[in-house]
């Protein structure tokens, strides 16, 4: 084995920081999952229209961070694509929730953590070594 494909091995496999990912990854999915049934159940949103706004979206996400999820654990090709997509439309959710919100402090700390949150990990399946060897079949 040449050097090249040695340290092409151990930056490879769902390890590191790839791994630290999937499991938050999995943590918010189960966090958004409990968000849409409490929002349901106590209805704590005022209108049916803002009701089933808040349902797509985080039907959506869910849909997207699942599919995340299991593309990752197969190590096939097309999960980074899908992460960074699902990234992006999160960061895009949250400045759509900011702009629809009382504008307070606390909407904009969510929105600054959601916005460099998602450019950290949207660079980091762009530039990865560890991404780049685990999903290159």
């Amino acid at each position: 084995m040449t050097t090249g494909n040695k340290a092409r091995g151990y930056l490879a496999g769902v390890k590191g920081w790839l791994l630290f990912y999937t499991v938050i990854l999995v943590i918010m999915l189960i966090s958004s999952v409990s968000d849409m049934m409490t929002n349901l159940v106590l209805l704590r949103i005022n209108t049916v229209e803002k009701i089933i706004y808040r349902v797509a979206q985080l039907t959506l996400v869910s849909l997207l961070m699942s599919a995340s999820v299991i593309w990752i654990l197969l190590k096939l090709r097309i999960a980074p694509l899908i992460v960074i997509i699902m990234e992006a439309f999160r960061m895009g959710i949250t400045v759509m929730q900011v702009i629809d919100s009382n504008k307070n402090i606390e909407d904009w700390i969510v929105l600054c953590f959601g916005l460099v949150w998602g450019c950290l990990w949207i660079a980091y399946f762009i530039r990865s070594k560890r991404v780049a060897n685990t999903f290159e079949n």
